[in-house]
């Protein structure tokens, strides 16, 4: 014999849910995990990034490379925290050292940008 059941759906109108609003806690926990998230992901870029260079015959075990990568992560980490809006040690000097000057559209849709690394005058 074949059991029919009815489900019913609790009234919408009677669901309570309660608003907990963000505490001081709760937001430090919330950058926390941003900064882990951040991380791993430069970890992740930086180590693909290192093995590639590596498989296409670039010494990456020499002192200049070695240094030269680790400014190049501690680019992209700053890269990275600041579209997670995120506080990195490098900002002031990227804004203080590098200037766009000019987005130009080339002829094949693509955009080109100059970029200047250079102090930067008081007037910009």
């Amino acid at each position: 014999m074949k059991q029919e059941s009815t489900i019913l759906e609790f009234p919408k109108s009677k669901i309570v849910r309660e608003h907990i609003p963000e505490n001081e806690e709760l937001l430090r926990i919330k950058e926390k995990n941003k900064m882990k998230f951040a991380d791993s992901m430069v970890e992740d870029l930086s180590q693909e990034i290192l093995y590639m260079l590596s498989d296409v015959g670039i010494d990456t075990e020499g002192k200049d490379f070695v240094k030269d990568f680790h400014f190049f992560v501690g680019t992209l980490y700053s890269m990275i925290y600041r579209s997670l809006e995120l506080e990195h040690d490098m900002h002031q000097f990227v804004d203080e050292h590098v200037r766009l000057v000019a987005v130009k559209n080339l002829a094949d849709g693509e955009k080109s940008i100059e970029i200047i690394h250079e102090p930067l005058d008081e007037e910009n």
